[in-house]
């Protein structure tokens, strides 16, 4: 029983990553650009339509290469071990542009939110993957969830509130503060892949489609519930990036309370941690009233 539950634990911690990543970038990285290396807004965000498109092409393009992946370490481990040094390095090179001159910094955070979004893919997919090769019970599946989803929650509270007391911690120094913080969260986001990595196990023997893969991609989108559930996704997963990309502006801008930034999302997070099991057994209620009707 406790090795089961240090498995989950070396598991989960895996969405350190996952859960805090891309919500301290979505919070903070355009701001960054517009504001501390002064890049003109609609390049800013275009660098971060581009990184977006890329990540919906090369997402199914690392579920391919994850599948027919043939290692010592398996197919899906492999990349957590060496998917660590690319996090490393492209978050860090994020938050820092080395005195490039000001002609030449969109296409340098363009390569690096570029590589930065290849760095999360090529570790998410088979993190995303590998659960229900590791465990064939749903129950059990559940509950190595449960723990992953306690380190996401975490991951994205000290991605809300911290980054911006570090910045705001050296005062009028704001490029130094976040090369600071980028290297910080580098490290906090790179070195559990090695954990996870001794966590996670294979199967020796894996069944592989011989099909061609786009075809099999296409066959998917035929499903009219999974068009429907897309639609679902892609609107709320919109709203939710409109709103934590423009928060910052609007606390700096609008009602001039910028250092109220970490008090005021923090207290959004851990909200949303208290309301998340009231909503998780709200659903379990409604499923198994549907279910008795039925």
């Amino acid at each position: 029983m406790e090795k089961d539950f240090k498995r989950k634990l070396m598991y989960g911690c895996g969405d350190i990553f996952g859960g805090g990543a891309f919500l301290l970038i979505s919070l903070l990285f355009l701001n960054y650009l517009t504001d501390v290396e002064l890049i003109n807004p609609a390049l800013a965000g275009i660098i971060m339509l581009i990184g977006k498109i890329w990540d919906a092409v090369s997402d199914p393009l690392m579920g391919v290469l994850s599948d027919r992946t043939k290692s010592k370490y398996g197919r899906r481990r492999v990349y957590f071990l060496f998917g660590s040094l690319p996090i490393f390095i492209s978050f860090s090179l994020m938050w820092y542009s080395f005195g490039i001159n000001k002609n030449y910094l969109f296409a340098y955070y363009l390569f690096v939110y570029l590589l930065f979004n290849t760095a999360f893919t090529m570790v998410m997919i088979p993190y995303n993957s590998i659960l229900p090769e590791m465990v064939k019970d749903y129950q059990e599946r559940t509950s190595y969830t449960g723990v992953r989803l306690i380190f996401s929650i975490t991951s994205a509270i000290l991605a809300g509130v911290v980054p911006k007391i570090i910045v705001n911690s050296f005062g009028t120094s704001v490029k130094t503060g976040y090369m600071v913080m980028g290297i910080a969260f580098a490290v906090l986001y790179s070195l559990p892949w090695f954990i996870v990595f001794k966590g996670t196990y294979e199967e020796k023997e894996h069944l592989v489609s011989n099909e061609n893969p786009f075809k099999e991609l296409m066959q998917v989108f035929r499903n009219r519930s999974f068009r429907i559930y897309s639609g679902i996704f892609i609107s709320c997963q919109t709203a939710v990036d409109f709103l934590t990309t423009l928060f910052i502006y609007y606390l700096t801008s609008c009602i001039k309370r910028p250092s109220e930034f970490p008090i005021v999302l923090g207290t959004l997070l851990v909200t949303q941690l208290i309301v998340m099991p009231i909503n998780i057994n709200t659903q379990k209620n409604s499923c198994n009233i549907i279910l008795s009707v039925v």
